[in-house]
């Protein structure tokens, strides 16, 4: 296993429903949101205390909070609840990714029709087209049935 799966296993992640709940959502964790929350705000005024959490003010926060999150550290409910969280989160990320991919693609082969489409205003053989963009033959003459040269 390499050092990032090694990490992966040891320490809830976060970006999880259950791993955020877990690493923000208890009274321990109080000081660790509002650090948090700062970090990610950075405005001139800074949280200091929530009504609902008692307030906390000892300790190495890091430290401390690599404690929290230790997966070594769950029940079998909750280390089963973590792994389910952490498929879910891989399944939106994965889902997320091959939109981008397949957007990503379709913008490029948009990119080569728009490239055609000049291509024919200037006249150009269709073989050089299919050099320069990749397309076949028939696909170009698709684009322009009067492009069969």
């Amino acid at each position: 296993m390499n050092k990032i799966g090694k990490i992966e296993s040891r320490f809830l992640n976060p970006l999880t429903d259950f791993g955020f709940h877990r690493l923000f959502g208890t009274e321990s964790s109080k000081k660790f949101l509002i650090s948090f929350l700062n970090e990610i705000i950075r405005d001139e005024s800074l949280i200091t205390d929530f009504q609902y959490f008692p307030a906390f003010v000892y300790g190495n926060i890091f430290e401390e909070l690599f404690q929290a999150v230790e997966t070594n550290k769950l029940t079998k409910k909750e280390m089963k609840e973590y792994k389910k969280s952490v498929l879910e989160y891989r399944d939106v990320r994965d889902s997320l990714e091959f939109a981008r991919e397949e957007a990503h693609e379709k913008g490029r082969e948009a990119e080569k029709i728009s490239i055609i489409l000049k291509c024919f205003q200037k006249n150009m053989p269709v073989e050089d087209i299919v050099f320069l963009t990749g397309f076949s033959k028939e696909q170009i003459i698709r684009l322009n049935p009067n492009a069969s040269h």
